[in-house]
């Protein structure tokens, strides 16, 4: 079960929308108003940290680009992000979860 979930060092909210599949689901809003829009061929490195129970840790990388926000025109480019699923396993005497295979959707 996972006990915290940070972006880029801060805390968010986290709900378990977990059910009985053998995986695990959370969800969490972050607010990226204060973020700086990035430059022109610039991406911004995020960091995701998620804490479960039993001391383990699973730390996700994202690459984003931040845009300002009355540039509307890139709402209508590429293909929606709505979530990411992970595949992950934690090997024997280890307290960091490894990401085995990474789905967008």
């Amino acid at each position: 079960m996972c006990r915290s979930v940070s972006v880029q060092g801060t805390g968010v909210s986290v709900t378990d929308q977990s059910q009985e599949n053998g995986g695990s689901t959370y969800s969490f809003s972050w607010d990226s108003t204060k973020i700086d829009a990035n430059k022109k061929k610039d991406r911004t490195k995020v960091q995701l940290m998620l804490q479960f129970q039993g001391g383990l840790t699973c730390i996700i990388p994202l690459q984003v680009k931040f845009y300002n926000r009355e540039d509307t025109q890139h709402l209508t480019w590429g293909t929606p992000l709505h979530h990411i699923d992970f595949e992950c396993k934690v090997k024997p005497g280890q307290t960091y979860i490894d990401i085995v295979k990474t789905i967008f959707r």
